[in-house]
C-alpha cells in the first residue's frame, strides 16, 4: 500500500463495511436473421444493432434436427460445463427461439460479459456454436456460518453448481444456485436457515467480492481466546472483547478485530509479521436457547520480533535523501515499532504535500533478514507534478464572512500549492478568521475537495461551509 493511500484511509476514520448495492448487467441478443442454411450465420447482435449488410432475409425453416453445440471463449469453463447450463441436447429438434433462448439463459447467469451465437446448417442437422468472454469472478466469502467450515460449504456448492470455480460474478443466476447450494446443504445438518449473498468491497483490503450471508438462526458469541499468550493477557485486547462477545457471530466481525485490536499490539512490538490463521469455530445447531453458544478460537502466528536495519530511496528528487532521512525515528539495531514505521511513510506523503507534490507515492518493500531479525526498507517514490495554486471557491459565507476567510488564504493565485496549510486551514483556519470581525462563527463542518488539473498542475480549493 502506497503511503498517501494509507492516509487518506487513516483520515477516513475506521474501516467500515460498504455492502453495495447488487446491479444486472445482460446483454439481450437479437435472433439472427440469416436462414438455416449450408454456412454460417452471423454473430447474434445486441439490441439495437443493425444486421449485417448482405444477409439473406429469407424465412427459416421452423425447426431442425441440432447436431452439435458448443461454447467457445470461456478460458475458466469447459464448453460441456457450459452447455450443461442452457438446455440444449444433441439430437432434438431446434427453432431460432430456442437457440436464443439458450442465449439469454447464458445471460442470466452473470457469468459472461459478452455472448454471441451462430449456426450453419447441413444434412445431418444444425450445428450451433455460442461465443463468450467471461465477466471478473470475484472472491466469495461466508459471513455468518458457525456451524460449518468454510471448505464444506465451497465443497457444498462446487457438487451442485457446474459454473463454480472458486469465484462468483458480480451479480446472476449463478449466485442463487451457488446460495441455494449453501442452504440445501445446512438443510442435510439440521440446519434450517435463509441463504443471501451480495457484492462488498472488503472491510480490509478494499478489493470488491461476494458475501453469502445467512439469516433465521443467528447464534451469538459466547467466547473467544487466542493461541497466543499476548492476546491472551493483554488487558486493551480483552477490555475490547466486548465488542463481539454477546453479539451475533460475524467472520467479518472476526477478521476487523483481528486487524484494528490485536494486529496493532503485536506491530507495536516489532512483531512485524503477525498472520491470522482461520479461526477455529465451535458452534452446536441451532436450538431455541437464549444464551450464546458460539465458542471462537483465533490462531495467531506472531512471527519474529525484528529491529531496525535501514532504508534507501528511489526516485525522489524534490525531497533529498537527507531530507526523508531525517523523517527516520528509528536507529540501526533499535526495536522497530509497526505503527511508528506507519507513521513514517504518511509523514513522507505530508513532506511532499507541504512542497504541492500533491499526487506522490511512497511505495515500501521490506526485506526481511530472518536470522539476524532485522528489517530493511526499499522505498520507491514517484512524484508527480508540483501544483500551483488557482482558484479557491467558497460557498455557505456571508459577504463578511467570505471576506474573513479570503483574507486568512495566503497561498496567492500561481504560487506553490501548501497541503499542510491547506489541511491547517480546514482543521481550524478558517474558524480563527472569525475572530474579531463581530460575526459568530456557527458552521458545523466544511466539505472540501482539492480539483486537480495534472496537465496543467494547477489545483483548485472548493471550500464549502455547512
Amino acid at each position: 500500500m502506497t503511503c498517501r493511500n494509507a492516509r487518506h484511509r487513516r483520515r477516513d476514520g475506521a474501516v467500515r463495511l460498504r455492502f453495495l448495492a447488487s446491479f444486472a448487467a445482460a446483454l439481450c441478443l437479437l435472433a439472427l436473421c440469416a436462414p438455416l442454411r449450408a454456412q454460417d450465420a452471423p454473430a447474434a447482435v445486441a439490441q439495437g444493432a443493425a444486421p449485417q449488410a448482405g444477409v439473406p432475409q429469407t424465412a427459416a425453416p421452423a425447426s431442425a434436427k441440432l447436431a452439435k453445440v458448443s461454447v467457445t471463449g470461456s478460458t475458466r469453463f469447459t464448453s460441456d460445463q457450459i452447455v450443461a447450463e442452457i438446455g440444449l441436447k444433441q439430437g432434438q429438434n431446434v427453432t431460432r427461439g430456442d437457440l436464443q433462448s439458450a442465449a439469454d439463459k447464458l445471460t442470466q447467469l452473470g457469468t459472461f460479459a459478452k455472448i454471441a451465437y451462430r449456426f450453419s446448417s447441413a444434412p445431418d442437422g444444425v450445428t450451433v456454436e455460442y461465443q463468450v468472454a467471461d465477466a471478473p469472478g470475484l472472491p466469495i466469502s461466508f459471513d455468518n456460518f458457525p456451524w460449518v467450515g468454510e471448505d464444506d460449504l465451497r465443497n457444498a456448492i462446487k457438487a451442485v453448481v457446474p459454473l463454480y470455480d472458486g469465484t462468483g460474478p458480480a451479480n446472476g443466476r449463478v449466485l442463487d444456485q451457488m446460495a441455494d447450494a449453501v442452504r440445501q446443504y445446512l438443510l442435510t445438518k439440521g440446519i434450517v436457515v435463509q441463504v443471501s449473498h451480495t457484492p462488498m468491497s472488503d472491510p480490509l483490503t478494499g478489493q470488491m467480492t461476494v458475501a453469502f450471508v445467512s439469516a433465521g438462526a443467528e447464534e451469538d458469541v459466547k467466547s473467544i481466546d487466542f493461541s497466543d499468550g499476548l492476546a491472551n493477557t493483554n488487558a486493551a485486547i480483552q477490555q475490547r472483547l466486548a465488542d463481539l462477545i454477546g453479539k451475533p457471530f460475524s467472520l467479518t466481525a472476526l477478521k476487523l478485530f483481528e486487524a484494528e485490536q490485536v494486529e496493532p499490539i503485536y506491530m507495536n512490538r516489532g512483531l512485524l509479521r503477525i498472520t491470522f490463521k482461520p479461526p477455529v469455530v465451535q458452534a452446536p445447531s441451532p436450538t431455541a436457547a437464549t444464551t450464546p453458544t458460539v465458542v471462537v478460537h483465533v490462531e495467531i502466528d506472531a512471527g519474529a520480533q525484528y529491529t531496525w536495519g535501514g532504508v534507501s530511496w528511489t526516485g525522489n528528487a524534490a525531497l533529498s535523501a537527507s531530507e526523508l532521512n531525517a523523517l527516520v525515528s528509528f536507529k540501526p539495531g533499535e526495536q522497530t515499532d509497526g505503527t511508528k514505521i506507519q507513521a513514517l511513510w504518511l509523514s513522507i506523503a505530508d513532506a511532499y504535500g507541504h512542497k504541492g507534490y500533491l499526487d506522490a507515492t511512497a511505495t515500501p518493500t521490506p526485506q526481511f533478514d530472518d536470522q539476524a531479525h532485522r528489517v530493511n526498507y526499499n522505498v520507491a517514490i514517484v512524484e508527480g507534478p508540483q501544483y500551483k495554486m488557482d482558484d479557491l471557491v467558497l460557498s455557505g459565507l456571508s459577504v463578511a464572512g467570505e471576506r474573513a476567510v479570503r483574507s486568512a488564504w495566503t497561498i496567492q493565485q500561481g504560487q506553490v500549492f501548501d497541503e499542510t496549510f491547506y489541511n491547517a486551514f480546514v482543521d481550524s483556519g478558517a474558524k480563527n478568521s472569525f475572530s474579531g470581525i463581530g460575526i459568530p462563527y456557527e458552521y458545523q463542518r466544511i466539505d472540501h475537495f482539492l480539483e486537480k488539473d495534472p496537465a496543467s498542475a494547477k489545483v483548485n480549493v472548493l471550500l464549502d461551509f455547512k
